[in-house]
Parts: structure tokens; sequence; C-alpha cells
């Protein structure tokens, strides 16, 4: 089950559809995964761009070591014109899972990952901003309720190139 979960996000990956949000009961096992692909801790049948930009042995799972994503997102973003679609996806996808999971394992606030639709369910006045896509669907919350979308904040970056550091956004999210 679980190899069929980690190949399912991968398809997703590589299309670029939304296909893994309507299986949300492996949500919390997919998200980690992409996390670990991202920080070199399991394969995948895919490589995300510029390799040598991402020093994997220091990606760690703690706040520390988003310095190493700030470094490897700003690299990537000075290549933007020779990357695909689809490099932009897996990296904004991996890399804001990473942040997100680093911010789970660091959390006294009881941070989990949640789709976007599920939390609107709960609260009906939540507006969505941004067009429904796997970068906003795939949110995290906490005890207190709040919202934030570090996926989606990596693929603002990598769009826009408008200021990110995942070491103050994971570190904001935890205060």
């Amino acid at each position: 089950m679980r190899f069929i979960s980690i190949i399912l996000c991968c398809f997703s990956l590589v299309l670029g559809s939304s296909i893994a949000m309507a299986d949300s009961p492996s949500l919390n096992e997919m998200l980690p995964a992409y996390a670990k692909a991202f920080a070199g801790k399991s394969r995948v049948p895919f490589q995300i761009p510029h390799p040598e930009l991402l020093e994997v042995k220091k990606l760690d799972g703690s706040i520390s070591s988003l310095s190493i994503v700030d470094s490897y997102l700003s690299g990537i973003y000075k290549d933007k014109a020779n990357l695909t679609h689809r490099d932009i996806s897996m990296v904004s996808m991996l890399a804001g899972a990473y942040i997100g999971q680093t911010i789970i394992s660091t959390s006294k606030k009881g941070h989990q990952w949640i789709l976007l639709t599920e939390y609107a369910k709960k609260h009906p006045a939540t507006k969505r901003s941004e067009p429904e896509s796997v970068y906003t669907e795939y949110v995290l919350t906490n005890k207190a309720e709040s919202l934030s979308m570090p996926i989606n904040q990596v693929a603002h970056y990598l769009d826009s190139g408008k200021p990110f550091s995942a070491n103050d956004y994971a570190l904001e999210q935890l205060k």
C-alpha cells in the first residue's frame, strides 16, 4: 500500500495533476514521503532539478536546516528560465512538504496537514484566495486552527521571486 501511495504521488507530480488530492486518507503518508524524497532519504523515480545545489546531508528536519532549503530555492529561482513547469511543480511540492514536516516535527501547537476543502467545511468563512491547485489544497493547521500553506509559499517564490525565507516562515508558524 505504501509503495502504491508513493507511486500515485509521483504520478501526480509528473503529470502536474491533483489525482492524489482525492486520496485524503493517505495525506499524512504522502506529504512526509515528499519531505523524505526532498531530503534524499527515500528513492523516487525522478530527480529534482539541480540536485548539486541541495546539501541533502544537512537536511535533518531541524529549523536550522531550512537555511539549506532557502539556499537551494534561491539557486532554483536563478535558473528558473531553464526549468519546466514540471520541475517547478516538483520543487514546490517537495520543498514545501519538507518545510511543513519540519514545522510539524518541531511544533508544540499540534500542526498537521489537512486538505483545504476539509478545513473549509469546518470554517465556512474560509475563502480561497488562490485558484484550486495542488499548491493550495495541502495546508497546515494547528490546535488553534490557524492555517498556513508552505507548498504555496514555495510556489509563489519560484513564480514571482517575492522574498521568502523558509526559516523565517517556519519560525512564524511556531510562535
